[in-house]
C-alpha cells in the first residue's frame, strides 16, 4: 500500500513574542507617529473654547385663586398631562354666591333709583319750564298794563324798570330749557339703556342661581385652569383646606420645546456668539449628539453654580447662554447636558450618531 502525502492548510498564530520582536525596532517611529497626530489635534482643536455645561430650562407655573376661598375639589394628580383650558381645581363658592346675590340686589336698586332719578329731574325741568312760561307771559301782560299808567303819570317809572328785569331773566330761562330737557332726556335713555345691559333683563341662567355678567366672570375665576399645556408637577393644597388669593393650590410644568442653559465662563465670553452652531450630549439619550443653535447670551455676569465651576472652592463668573435644539428631542426639564461647540471628536471616531439631522 502506498501512502499519499496529504497537505491540509492551518492558519499561523503569532506568538505575542513574534510580535513584539518584530516591532520592536519601529516603535520610536509610531510614538513619533502618535505624537504628530496629537499636536495636529492640539494645533486645529486646542486654545480654544470647545464647550460647557449646561441644564435644561424648567419652568413651572403656579396655578392659585385669585379670591380667597376653600378648595372643593382637585381634579388632577401629579405627573398627569393636561392641555390648556383644562379644569385642574374648583374653589368652593358658597361665600361666593351669597355675596353674588346681595350685590345683584344691589345693582337692581341701583339701577331702578338711577333711572328713577333721571326721570324725576326730567319732570321738574318739564314743571319748572311750564311755571317760568306762565310767569312770562303774566309779567308782560303787567308791564303793557303799568306802561301806560306811566305814560300817564299815573305810576313811577323804577317800578316798571323793576318788572323789565324780570322780564328778561324769564325769557333767558325759558329759551334755555329747551336745551336742559334735551339733555335730561338723553340722561333717561342713557339710564334705561344701562339697566337694560346691567339688570334684570340681562341676567342670564347660570350654574347655582342667576348672575349678570360680571357675576359670571367673577365665578368663573374660581375654576383653576391650565394655562398652557403641561405636566402636573406638584400638589400644595388638598380639598376642604382655606386658600388664600394668591397661594398656590398647584404647579405646572410647561410642555414646551426644552431650552438649554449653558454655563459660559467669563473668561471665554468672546467665544459664543448667538447664532453659533452647538451640540449637546446627555446621558439619557444612549450617546446620541443632538444638534442645537445659541439663540441669546445674557449681559450679566453671575457666579456660576457649583456643577458648572470647574474649581469649586472658587468663586468661578459667567454668563447664561441660551440655546435651543434643531428639531424634536427627548431632553427632560431640570436635567444636566453637556454643550460642545463643534461636534465632539470622540462621537465621530466612535460613530455616535446625532439624533437629530438638521
Amino acid at each position: 500500500m502506498s501512502l499519499e502525502r496529504v497537505h491540509i492548510p492551518e492558519k499561523v498564530r503569532w506568538h505575542p513574542a513574534v510580535i513584539r520582536s518584530r516591532l520592536g525596532p519601529f516603535w520610536p517611529l509610531l510614538v513619533w507617529v502618535a505624537a504628530g497626530l496629537g499636536a495636529l489635534a492640539f494645533f486645529f482643536h486646542g486654545g480654544r473654547f470647545g464647550g460647557m455645561s449646561g441644564v435644561v430650562e424648567a419652568r413651572a407655573i403656579q396655578i392659585a385663586p385669585r379670591e380667597t376661598a376653600r378648595l372643593e375639589e382637585v381634579l388632577v394628580d401629579i405627573g398627569q398631562a393636561v392641555r390648556r383650558g383644562e379644569v385642574l381645581a374648583r374653589m368652593d363658592t358658597t361665600i361666593l354666591d351669597a355675596e353674588l346675590a346681595a350685590e345683584e340686589l344691589r345693582w337692581q336698586e341701583a339701577f331702578a333709583g338711577g333711572v328713577a332719578r333721571a326721570r324725576s329731574e326730567l319732570w321738574e325741568a318739564r314743571l319748572e319750564m311750564a311755571r317760568d312760561k306762565a310767569e312770562l307771559e303774566e309779567v308782560r301782560s303787567e308791564i303793557k298794563r303799568m306802561d301806560e299808567l306811566v305814560r300817564r303819570g299815573l305810576l313811577d317809572s323804577a317800578s316798571l324798570s323793576r318788572l323789565r328785569a324780570r322780564e328778561a331773566l324769564l325769557k333767558g330761562a325759558v329759551e334755555f330749557y329747551p336745551k336742559l330737557l334735551e339733555a335730561l332726556e338723553q340722561n333717561v335713555k342713557s339710564a334705561e339703556n344701562l339697566e337694560a345691559q346691567l339688570g334684570p333683563d340681562s341676567i342670564k341662567e347660570g350654574q347655582g342661581g342667576r348672575f349678570t355678567r360680571w357675576s359670571a366672570r367673577r365665578r368663573e375665576s374660581y375654576l383653576l385652569r391650565a394655562p398652557e399645556d403641561g405636566t402636573v408637577a406638584w400638589i400644595y393644597h388638598q380639598p376642604g383646606e382655606m386658600v388664600a388669593a394668591g397661594d398656590a393650590v398647584l404647579s405646572l410644568m410647561v410642555s414646551r420645546t426644552p431650552r438649554i442653559i449653558g454655563f459660559l465662563p467669563e473668561s471665554s465670553a468672546r467665544e459664543v456668539k448667538v447664532g453659533m452652531k452647538a451640540y449637546l450630549a446627555h446621558a439619557a439619550s444612549g450617546g446620541a449628539i443632538i444638534p442645537a443653535r445659541v439663540t441669546a447670551i445674557t449681559p450679566a455676569v453671575w457666579g456660576l453654580p457649583n456643577r458648572a465651576n470647574p474649581f469649586p472652592r472658587r468663586a468661578f463668573r459667567g454668563r447664561r447662554v441660551i440655546l435651543e435644539p434643531v428639531g424634536s428631542c427627548d431632553l427632560l426639564p431640570g436635567e444636566a447636558v453637556s454643550i460642545y461647540l463643534r461636534k465632539p471628536i470622540i462621537s465621530v471616531l466612535l460613530g455616535r450618531h446625532e439624533a437629530q439631522s438638521e
